[in-house]
């Protein structure tokens, strides 16, 4: 039962996370690395977007911060045992790359969501990449159910976007999540 609450707790946080970046700051974006660019988006563009951005989010949130740097910049990153205070927050000091890893998010998020995603779990100092020791939990795999759109103006599109959760399909979020276009890619 305590493990229930705390996944659950856990999931209403990222769909928090999820819809601050997106209804808070009109600036804040996520981009598909794999949707087709037109000039009309689709609610099942906004559908993999918004899948595509919480299920990133999940792993970030879940993945134990140096086993992700080495599944996401090669096996070869070694990761220090060593402690280092940055800002007051310990994080251990890695041979990867800061810029490569906010490359990869870049592809999926823009903007003020993008540098939230990079410095929840990792910091840069003097130009090299540390990641923090928290970390590491059950993942679930989040779907958009329903995705409305609610409004349209110029290139932004907000949608109402019911989603719901691998280990439960009966606990359903609804937030909005904002569509823009940029440099000809789609971002939430």
């Amino acid at each position: 039962m305590k493990s229930t609450c705390l996944l659950t707790l856990l999931i209403s946080c990222i769909v928090l996370m999820l819809t601050s970046c997106s209804t808070n700051n009109e600036n804040a974006a996520f981009s598909p690395t794999n949707v087709p660019v037109d000039n009309e988006i689709t609610d099942m563009t906004a559908k993999v977007l918004f899948e595509e951005a919480a299920n990133k989010i999940w792993r970030l949130a879940t993945a134990n911060p140096s086993d992700l740097v080495q599944s996401l910049l090669g096996e070869d990153i070694t990761i220090s045992s060593d402690y280092t205070s940055i800002n007051g927050i310990l994080y251990y000091k890695t041979t990867g790359s800061y810029q490569q890893l906010y490359d990869y998010y870049a592809e999926t998020f823009t903007e003020t969501a993008l540098d939230w995603i990079v410095n929840t779990k990792f910091a840069k100092l003097d130009d090299t990449l540390y990641c923090s020791p928290a970390g590491g939990a059950t993942g679930v795999i989040v779907t958009a159910a329903e995705v409305i759109l609610v409004n349209q103006d110029n290139e932004r599109y907000t949608y109402e976007v019911t989603s719901q959760f691998s280990y439960n399909d009966t606990i359903r979020t609804t937030n909005f999540f904002t569509v823009v276009k940029v440099n000809n890619e789609y971002r939430g």
